[in-house]
């Protein structure tokens, strides 16, 4: 309804018919999965109110709006984001690679393999295998 009506701004509203109106762990997830997704489309989510009878909840007042806010649980990644992740994996396992390699080149080295034919079977460099 928030983007039928081009919302910019909403508060959610649910009751707990039983009179407690505490929130439980699904609603601080679904309020958590709103947020990030209302940061996607432009629609802040200001506060969501858990309702009985009598008396209300309110998560902005309980302080637990910004504190869902810095969770990164449901975080939505940015194009940047994803792309710093994808390249500090890759270096990650290039990294693992390569270490495996000159662990490879230390025995080989050990055992008298000369330079040129441990280059060649690990892929490290001379300057690499010298350093060992």
């Amino acid at each position: 309804m928030a983007i039928y009506k081009m919302a910019i701004k909403m508060i959610l509203v649910h009751n707990h018919p039983r009179g407690k109106t505490e929130p439980s762990q699904a609603d601080l997830d679904l309020t958590d999965r709103m947020m990030k997704t209302g940061e996607l489309i432009k629609i802040e989510v200001v506060d969501h109110l858990v309702i009985s009878e009598d008396k209300y909840y309110s998560f902005a007042n309980a302080g637990i709006m910004s504190q869902l806010k810095k969770t990164g649980k449901y975080e939505i990644l940015d194009k940047e984001k994803a792309e710093a992740r994808k390249w500090k994996t890759e270096f990650e396992k290039e990294q693992a690679v390569k270490n495996n390699s000159i662990e490879i080149a230390k025995k080989m080295k050990d055992k008298g393999y000369d330079t040129d034919a441990i280059k060649e079977l690990t892929g490290l460099t001379k300057w690499d295998i010298r350093k060992l």
